[in-house]
């Protein structure tokens, strides 16, 4: 795609289009796996939280979720991201130590 920006107007416009990928789509069973896609409501955040502190630890958490779930794909989120919120929930817990 090119862009252009109209002088007088300040505006923009569109000079150039190309509607082909220039690489392989995703797969509907991968679709998760993109930083677009990604959402952890809160009532994962809770779970999340309270098997945490219950001493689950995150392969354990996000296999639960993903039976719930029926499969990884209808989660919202994937392990890593889930990692994240439970040391996000501990450093705001316990401090920076």
């Amino acid at each position: 795609m090119e862009v252009r920006k109209n002088k007088e107007s300040s505006t923009y416009y569109v000079t150039k289009f190309i509607e082909v990928h220039h690489h392989a789509m995703m797969t509907p069973s991968k679709v998760y796996l993109l930083r677009s896609q990604k959402h952890m409501d809160e009532g994962a955040k809770r779970l999340i939280k309270k098997w945490s502190e219950s001493g689950l630890d995150t392969p354990n958490i996000m296999s639960i979720l993903s039976h719930e779930a029926g499969g990884i794909t209808g989660i919202g989120f994937d392990e890593d991201q889930c990692r994240s919120y439970i040391q996000k929930l501990k450093k705001q817990t316990y401090g920076n130590d």
